[in-house]
């Protein structure tokens, strides 16, 4: 597991329990920037913008930028991710949250993948 992935991982499980410390989302590395510092990247601004007052105009505008090809949708309060078969869902105590935590489940299925797809180096072969 690489560690973008881990710390995807590790971001997904703070904003599911709600646990995230007002240093805010954006230390643990894990949503793409798109340009900016550490405070003025338009991801990170509206990944906080989710997590901290969920705004869900942030929540869809990172959605738009880090997930191009991803409609979203609402059903029975909850938030799918859909692109062709596959479908990533979640809840939680804001719709803006739970789009955020659907959003890190698809980054960390589309990490996988591309991890799955790097060629073995004979080196890391046993």
């Amino acid at each position: 597991m690489t560690d973008n992935i881990k710390a995807l991982h590790a971001l997904l499980a703070k904003v599911e329990s709600g646990d995230i410390p007002d240093t805010g989302v954006n230390r643990f590395g894990a949503i793409p920037k798109c340009g900016g510092g550490v405070y003025s990247d338009p991801n990170w601004y509206d990944a906080h913008a989710a997590y901290w007052r969920g705004d869900s105009n942030a929540a869809e505008a990172l959605h738009g930028r880090v997930l191009p090809g991803w409609e979203f949708d609402i059903k029975d309060k909850c938030i799918l991710a859909v692109r062709r078969s596959l479908v990533f869902s979640a809840k939680s105590t804001t719709t803006a949250r739970a789009r955020l935590i659907t959003i890190l489940k698809v980054l960390i299925f589309e990490a996988a993948l591309k991890d799955m797809a790097k060629p073995i180096q004979t080196d890391d072969m046993i």
